[in-house]
């Protein structure tokens, strides 16, 4: 659920003093009110002054609704 979500990502951000994303490989597809998009993820991630760079698939699934876009699923896997 949303609560273990937003405690994972505090977690995250509360250990990196430097998160650096440079997103290549983008596609998006759109079928009416529901999208998806996938790309490569190269990270890098300074910890504790350590650089360290790393590379993710992700994927996000995007539904529309009255109030535009929400991602409602994401995922992201070495």
């Amino acid at each position: 659920g949303w609560d273990e979500v937003r405690t994972s990502w505090e977690r995250i951000f509360r250990n990196t003093s430097l998160m650096h994303f440079n997103i290549t490989g983008t596609q998006v597809i759109v079928k009416g009110d529901c999208a998806w998009v996938s790309c490569v993820e190269n990270i890098t991630s300074v910890v504790d002054g350590r650089a360290s760079d790393f590379v993710v698939q992700a994927t996000n699934i995007l539904v529309r609704g009255e109030n535009g876009w929400r991602m409602v699923h994401h995922h992201a896997s070495a």
